[in-house]
């Protein structure tokens, strides 16, 4: 069996298996789960995509003061650099492995905090973000990993309304990879409460991010440098608005049949309201697939939207302000839409796979040191 498959298999087995559990199972299985994540991708060899480059990167930082890299690079990821540094000062050239673990680690535990406090279901947060992407994707992109880490002890922030943590959250985010400050929308946005205005200003989005895309690409020039040409040649070729987004725009529109927004629904008008953010930079990501991660920066948060529109009512309070969507009550509707969604998940985790599953190694199988100084 594929590796990346095992993990997926195992992940969903620990979470079927304390679901029918309380709240402590529920802790029990995040632990369990964030365990799993951690060590399997913080054991990885780094022989693989592109944690080549980073080590690259960690050798030649490493060599130079902070004066000659404030030269070279300025303040530009600077928090990547610092980290760099002091891994190298501590274990040498192992310290880039040691800084790997780390970083899954810190990747792990934010993601299972946020589960913790705001989802009613880790089965489904977890099979969204393995097979939405976003775990694969950590097994490579090291910056961004770091950074929608971050961005998950902001979202929690913003959930409590406490606007000076989500901007501390989303500046550490920025010192690691400075496109996270794109996040910054989200706090006025997911503040919009669901009135006669909220259609049109969605839409309003909507049609700007669509007809200035080639406008908004150049303002994201200086962040992807190295990209920045292609990227704005392509804008001005490409049509369409791209599969994830329709595919958005689906799970967007089974969310309004089954948890429709009301006034009093706060917390989860706040995330349908970051996913309609998700949506609308999703439009950017036919340009290039650099424009996907910075959709993921809001689209992770799909592992607290699926959770909240599948959840059913469970109290009197709960009834009071989600009548609308009582038909989530109908056993049978949410078995089909349960078996249906799980089914469409292993799908799109299955088509990502293709050449990437067997190229990761654990760090005792193949030495990427002795490979790189070949």
């Amino acid at each position: 069996m594929n590796r990346l498959w095992a993990v997926y298999i195992a992940i969903m087995v620990v979470c079927l298996y304390f679901s029918l559990g309380g709240q402590m199972l529920k802790r029990r299985c995040i632990i369990t789960v964030t365990f799993i994540m951690t060590l399997f991708s913080g054991f990885r060899s780094w022989w693989y995509g592109d944690l080549v480059k980073y080590y690259t990167r960690y050798l030649n930082e490493s060599s130079l003061s902070l004066r000659e890299l404030y030269k070279t690079n300025g303040l530009r990821n600077i928090g990547l650099t610092m980290a760099n540094k002091f891994a190298y000062s501590l274990f040498g050239e192992y310290g880039y492995d040691v800084l790997l673990f780390l970083i899954a680690l810190f990747s792990a535990y934010t993601l299972g905090k946020l589960i913790a406090m705001y989802s009613s279901s880790p089965y489904w947060s977890y099979l969204m973000y393995l097979s939405m992407g976003f775990y694969t994707f950590t097994l490579s992109g090291l910056k961004q990993t770091i950074a929608m880490g971050f961005c998950c002890l902001a979202m929690i922030a913003l959930l409590q309304d406490n606007i000076k943590r989500f901007l501390i959250m989303v500046g550490l985010g920025a010192l690691f990879h400075a496109p996270a400050l794109v996040f910054l929308v989200a706090y006025p946005f997911s503040r919009k409460k669901f009135d006669q205005w909220y259609v049109i200003v969605v839409a309003t989005l909507m049609t700007v991010m669509y007809l200035y895309r080639d406008q908004l690409v150049y303002f994201f020039e200086d962040a992807y440098r190295s990209e920045a040409a292609a990227d704005a040649m392509l804008a001005r070729e490409v049509s369409g608005v791209g599969g994830r987004f329709i595919g958005m725009m689906l799970i967007m529109m089974l969310a309004m049949m089954l948890r429709p927004l009301t006034l009093k629904d706060r917390i989860y008008t706040k995330v349908f309201n970051v996913m309609v953010l998700a949506a609308a930079f999703q439009m950017m990501s036919v340009f290039n697939n650099t424009y996907t991660r910075l959709a993921d920066y809001f689209y992770q948060f799909v592992v607290l939207f699926v959770p909240m529109f599948m959840q059913p009512i469970t109290s009197k309070k709960e009834l009071a302000y989600r009548r609308a969507s009582s038909i989530i009550q109908n056993t049978e509707l949410r078995l089909m839409l349960s078996v249906g969604i799980t089914l469409f998940s292993i799908w799109f985790f299955n088509n990502q796979l293709s050449g990437i599953d067997n190229k990761i190694l654990f760090f005792w199988e193949q030495n990427a040191h002795n490979l790189y100084w070949r």
